[in-house]
């Protein structure tokens, strides 16, 4: 019997378009290439334990149940938290333009998908934030939307319009637009954090891509791929 490609967080066979995209949404648990990708990684890098303590922005909704099933420190958290009021368990309000006042406890998994887009700080610095609240050998996983051929562009003058911050950064509420060309660069900042990104194939096979119905972008800097940032062990 031939196995059908299949969604890795929920099973579901059902995965369609999105913005175009084809095989691109899970229409069970929503989730997308991405969040796909991540989700694989976490188990192929072996991250995930009941004891592992996780911290997850912007969490996913399929996401969010398997990883609140499966490890008993999960801490779910956003700026919007309005968004969420029926959820459990309950998702707690960050800025993480002030982690310190809004993040506490240290992890040893904090994952985000397309959030740093949206901060109206310095990127390099959340990050750095966020690095330190890693447990020693913990690690952070995440994705942000890239643009091949260009720079990285920026601009958090809180007088731009929803129309010109759509305009120049494909969103209303984007404050920046990364760029294939110094996305490193921007992550790791004068504080070098080390991120960098992982090399898909080191984890996930191209069956395995295929059966989850992953692009091909996600093997080159896309907004399907994912950074890493280690903390020392």
């Amino acid at each position: 019997m031939q196995i059908k490609p299949s969604c890795p967080i929920c099973n579901s066979h059902d995965i369609g378009v999105f913005n175009g995209r084809e095989n691109a949404r899970c229409v069970n648990c929503g989730a997308l290439e991405r969040t796909r990708f991540m989700f694989l990684l976490l188990n192929r890098m072996g991250i995930l334990h009941p004891d592992t303590s996780v911290l997850h922005f912007a969490p996913e909704p399929g996401m969010f149940r398997r990883l609140s099933q499966l490890c008993s420190s999960y801490t779910p958290m956003d700026y919007n938290v309005d968004q969420y009021d029926k959820w459990s368990p309950e998702v707690r309000f960050v800025d993480l333009c002030d982690v310190d006042g809004t993040v506490t406890g240290t992890y040893d998994l904090i994952i985000h998908n397309h959030v740093l887009e949206h901060v109206p700080c310095s990127v390099s610095s959340v990050v750095a934030k966020l690095k330190a609240r890693l447990n020693p050998g913990g690690v952070m996983l995440f994705s942000i939307p890239t643009r091949a051929g260009v720079a990285t562009s920026e601009d958090l003058d809180p007088s731009l319009t929803h129309e010109e911050r759509h305009a120049r950064f494909g969103q209303w509420d984007h404050m920046r637009l990364f760029g294939a060309d110094d996305v490193i660069e921007i992550l790791n900042g004068s504080e070098d954090n080390g991120a960098e990104l992982v090399p898909a194939y080191d984890y996930i096979s191209p069956k395995e891509r295929e059966m989850a119905l992953l692009p091909p972008a996600i093997e080159r800097l896309s907004g399907h791929s994912i950074y890493k940032v280690a903390a020392a062990s």
